[in-house]
């Protein structure tokens, strides 16, 4: 996508999404970078700072956010990997008081060995499709909580 396609994107949205697209355009690029430089043991731990009682908006608002991730991450200018885009939408979820858990799984059948990030709200996928991530066996789930990082399996 030149950036031409890039601001009629950005006009199809309406403010929160618009905003969202303008954020991801230029974050997910120093987030790529962040990781490949800094590991993402280093970058998770980066502390996030919700504003205020967590909230979780509708499962349709949240896909609709992991959409535009996604779609601003297709752009020929950012191309970011799953988990680039997961690792942003969870951090820019957070900033706004929204809890999610990244997964990380593997797939070992289906053709040759394959990994795969994505970010989940009460269990269920926003960022990709159900169909998708069943086809991958979870060997991480990662979050968020009170600006420190943790594993969610081994809270129990």
């Amino acid at each position: 996508m030149r950036g031409s396609d890039f601001l009629r994107f950005l006009l199809t949205l309406d403010g929160p999404h618009r905003r969202l697209a303008a954020e991801a355009s230029v974050g997910l690029p120093r987030l790529q970078r962040r990781i490949k430089i800094d590991g993402l043991s280093k970058t998770l731990s980066a502390p996030t700072y919700p504003m205020s009682t967590p909230v979780l908006p509708e499962y349709d608002v949240l896909t609709g956010y992991g959409a535009v991730v996604n779609r601003v991450a297709g752009m020929r200018l950012v191309r970011a990997t799953c988990l680039t885009r997961s690792v942003f939408l969870q951090r820019w979820l957070r900033s706004r008081n929204t809890e999610t858990t990244l997964r990380i799984g593997i797939r070992t059948s289906e053709g040759p060995f394959a990994a795969h990030a994505w970010l989940e709200a009460d269990g269920r996928p926003i960022n990709d499709t159900a169909e998708n991530v069943a086809r991958y066996e979870p060997i991480a789930d990662v979050a968020l909580a009170d600006g420190a990082l943790f594993r969610a399996a081994d809270v129990g």
